[in-house]
């Protein structure tokens, strides 16, 4: 009697359904391998989108920046113009502190009262051909001094000259509380030359009528936020060509790296299809495998060596 006999043909082919079983469990593990592979790559490409997504951010923000500071720039070359409409040149201001030595007295009654000086800074103007001059500066009335010290005075340049070489003239009178001030005497300079003075020392004699009537020293004369208004429109219009130029750049720059960022988010997508497809692969071999290994398990069961090969 013979039992749980096979055919050596069955177990041949039993044999080669377990290799083929085990190889594709092996590709079903090698598509996994595949399948993480890609993952990573998208996940990979996904940070460097989301890195050159970010650049261009950084530099659309900077390319906005650029753009106030063109804009900026542009509106101070503006603001910078509009004094020259009124025929102004220059802007910036003059600290200037005079003092009085030696002043005549001009007072009525001179023997029992002294003159109360003020001085006034004018520049000239021409009406109708006529030379005028016109008040730019007041200062403060010093009573009962022949020697009077002025308090420090900020003085528009633009109120008394186009230039540093314009002509000036200082008048010093004698303030009256009643009736006309009294002409004390008066000298023509420029600014060049008060600062000069200040650094030298050297007076300026006052005179009226070809007469002396004291001398007047510059104890101080400073420029502050001085400028020459062309020289401000030229820098105006420098920072503005760069501040546009700068923009320009940016904005280049904004647009390769959107491009860029567009060509990272394709190949994040690519890999990650691939990444799909190859998952779905191994899955269908795994089940594959599964299912032949499943089929093959009963007939390995009851199978049993046999105790003799013949028939």
């Amino acid at each position: 009697e013979v039992s749980n006999y096979v055919h050596p043909r069955e177990v041949a082919r039993a044999a080669f359904t377990v290799t083929y079983a085990k190889e594709l469990r092996s590709k079903a593990r090698q598509k996994d391998h595949e399948a993480s592979c890609q993952l990573q790559k998208a996940r990979a490409a996904e940070i460097s989108f989301a890195r050159r997504e970010q650049k261009a951010l950084d530099h659309a923000e900077l390319l906005l920046q650029s753009g106030v500071d063109a804009n900026k720039a542009l509106q101070e070359a503006l603001d910078v113009k509009k004094p020259v409409a009124s025929g102004e040149t220059i802007v910036g201001k003059l600290k200037l502190r005079l003092r009085g030595k030696d002043l005549a007295n001009v007072e009525l009654f001179s023997f029992i009262d002294k003159s109360d000086p003020f001085f006034v800074l004018k520049r000239p103007h021409k009406v109708d051909g006529k030379v005028q001059w016109e008040v730019g500066y007041t200062s403060e009335v010093i009573d009962n001094d022949l020697n009077p010290s002025w308090e420090v005075a900020e003085i528009e340049l633009s109120r008394i000259c186009n230039s540093l070489s314009d002509i000036v003239r200082i008048v010093v009178n004698d303030h009256n509380k009643f009736g006309d001030n009294e002409l004390i005497g008066f000298f023509d300079a420029c600014v060049e030359r008060l600062l000069k003075a200040a650094a030298s020392g050297d007076p300026f004699l006052i005179k009226k009528n070809d007469k002396n009537m004291g001398e007047v020293l510059v104890s101080e004369a400073e420029l502050s936020d001085y400028a020459h208004i062309g020289e401000l429109i030229s820098s105006a219009k420098g920072k503005a060509e760069e501040a546009e130029s700068f923009a320009a750049g940016r904005q280049a720059a904004a647009r390769l790296a959107s491009r860029e960022a567009a060509k990272k988010r394709e190949t994040m997508y690519r890999h990650a299809f691939a990444a799909e497809h190859a998952m779905e692969e191994a899955e269908n071999l795994r089940e594959l495998a599964e299912q032949s290994l499943g089929n093959l398990n009963p007939f390995l069961q009851g199978f049993q060596t046999p105790t003799s090969s013949k028939c």
